[in-house]
C-alpha cells in the first residue's frame, strides 16, 4: 500500500503512518498500529501508547477513526485543501522570486548610488586640497613677511654698527682729547642698545625652527 506521511512536533520525534498507510508502526515495526491519537493526528501501535500517548484523550481504536474519515466528501474535501494550499505554495514561490528580482535591482541601483558618492567624495576632497594648499600659502606668506621685516631691521642695526665699527676702527687708541672722549660714550651707548635689543628680541636667536600651521578651521575639516 502506498504511505503517507505527516509531520508531527519534535516532541513526539514520531513520523507517522497515515489511516491509509501501512498496517506495521514506523517506530516499532514488529507491532501493528492499532489505534489513532488525534492529539498527534498520527497512528500509534500499543507501544506508542504506552510511552508516549497514554495520556492523550483523543486516541481511538484504528477502525473508528477509519470509518469516521473514509468517505467520498471527506476525499473531496481533503483534495481541495491539497490543492488550494500547493496553489498557496506556489504563489509564495512566485513572490520570493519577484523579491529576489526586486533585491537584484535594487544591488543595482545602491552600487551606482555608490560610484555617485564615490565621486562627491572626489570632488570634495579635491576643493579640501585647494583649502588646504591655500592656507600653506598664506601661512608661508605671513612667516615670510615677518622674517622679512626682522631682516631688514637686522640689516639696518648692523649698518648703525658698521659704521660705528669704520669709525672706532680709525681712532687713536692714545687719544685723550675732548671728542674723542665724547664719541666713545656715545658709541658705548649706540652698541649698549643694541645687546639690549638682542636679549629682548627672543625671536633673532630662537626663531629659527618655525613651522607652518594650518588654521584650525581647515584642520577639523580634515579630522
Amino acid at each position: 500500500m502506498k504511505r503517507v506521511q505527516f509531520a508531527v512536533s519534535d516532541e513526539m520525534n514520531h513520523t507517522a503512518a497515515s489511516i491509509y498507510g501501512s498496517e506495521f508502526c514506523p517506530n516499532h515495526p514488529s507491532y501493528k498500529v492499532v489505534s489513532w491519537c488525534s492529539t498527534h493526528e498520527i497512528s500509534i501501535c500499543m507501544v506508542c501508547f504506552k510511552l508516549d500517548h497514554a495520556k492523550c484523550k483523543g486516541v481511538e481504536p484504528l477502525e473508528e477513526a477509519i470509518k469516521s474519515t473514509n468517505s467520498k466528501a471527506e476525499l473531496k474535501s481533503l483534495r481541495q485543501r491539497v490543492e488550494e494550499t500547493r496553489n498557496i505554495f506556489k504563489r509564495l514561490v512566485k513572490d520570493r522570486n519577484h523579491n529576489i528580482d526586486a533585491l537584484e535591482n535594487q544591488k543595482d541601483v545602491l552600487k551606482a548610488d555608490v560610484k555617485t558618492f564615490k565621486e562627491r567624495i572626489y570632488q570634495h576632497l579635491e576643493r579640501l586640497e585647494y583649502r588646504l594648499e591655500k592656507e600653506i600659502d598664506l601661512a608661508l606668506d605671513r612667516h615670510k613677511h615677518k622674517l622679512e621685516d626682522q631682516i631688514f631691521e637686522y640689516n639696518q642695526r648692523d649698518g648703525t654698527l658698521a659704521s660705528l665699527y669704520n669709525d672706532l676702527i680709525h681712532i687713536n687708541e692714545d687719544s685723550t682729547e675732548n671728542h674723542t672722549i665724547l664719541f666713545l660714550k656715545e658709541a658705548n651707548v649706540v652698541q649698549r642698545k643694541e645687546e639690549e635689543f638682542l636679549k629682548g628680541d627672543v625671536g633673532s636667536l630662537k626663531n629659527i625652527n618655525l613651522q607652518l600651521k594650518m588654521d584650525e578651521t581647515v584642520r577639523k575639516v580634515v579630522d
